[in-house]
């Protein structure tokens, strides 16, 4: 079921949200857009294309929250920040995370210095939160603007359809927008074990489309909060 503040974020529509019912994760609903095709793909089409399913929902393992925040003008620290953050939105079902991603701004048209954050009810999108504090995140570069809005809604599938492994290490992501170049970051809670974190790295690569030879970082928050020049923990 879907839930909104009164923050306000860039829309297209309106968000509509209804009980859930009967649990399958986002892989099992095959919510894949139909192809247009004399081929029988009835195994493989979106409920969303059969009337009679117009009022099935089907809940989400658990539910996630949608933030966004702007900084301004000014240069992001941890005051304004803060005050910037604001919750928009807690869906818990498959149709609602589609009716929240479908009704808001992409991603890459959000403004440079803007984040979305998705993470688990209950997790603040802060390295403070305790379910964040022995953690750190994967960061996964965007070379252009439509590789942002690709990697954003490719991770945020595996990360709400649970597809990945061990899933619920795995906090909430972030995309954010920059002038020197978009990312997007998943957050994770155990930044010490190596081989997890090693195998969600490659895991990631593989869901974004990223060549064998292109790497992506993890850096630990604690290291991010107390270095001057932090260094990322592992590399895949």
């Amino acid at each position: 079921m879907a839930s909104e503040d009164d923050a306000v974020v860039p829309t297209t529509a309106p968000v509509d949200a209804t009980e859930p019912s009967d649990d399958v994760s986002l892989e099992k609903a095959h919510l894949e857009a139909p192809e247009s095709s004399s081929t029988d793909h009835s195994e493989y089409t979106s409920i969303l294309a059969n009337p009679e399913s117009y009022d099935v929902k089907h809940p989400l393992n658990t539910p996630w929250t949608l933030w966004y925040d702007t900084p301004g003008q000014k240069r992001a620290n941890a005051s304004n920040w803060q005050q910037s953050l604001k919750k928009l939105v807690t869906f818990d079902t498959v149709e609602d995370f589609w009716g929240v991603f479908n009704n808001v701004l992409k991603a890459s048209e959000l403004a440079p210095g803007s984040n979305y954050h998705v993470f688990r009810a209950g997790i603040q999108p802060a390295c403070q939160d305790p379910a964040n504090g022995k953690g750190g995140k994967w960061t996964i570069p965007a070379k252009k603007k439509p590789d942002t809005d690709n990697i954003w809604l490719n991770v945020l599938l595996a990360m709400v359809g649970e597809s990945l492994d061990s899933p619920t290490d795995i906090c909430g992501a972030v995309a954010s927008v920059r002038a020197r170049g978009d990312r997007v970051a998943v957050w994770t809670k155990t930044a010490n074990d190596k081989d997890l974190q090693e195998q969600l790295g490659k895991q990631l690569k593989q869901v974004c489309g990223l060549a064998a030879e292109e790497k992506i970082g993890y850096l630990i928050h604690y290291d991010a909060g107390n270095s001057k020049n932090p260094q990322d923990a592992y590399r895949v």
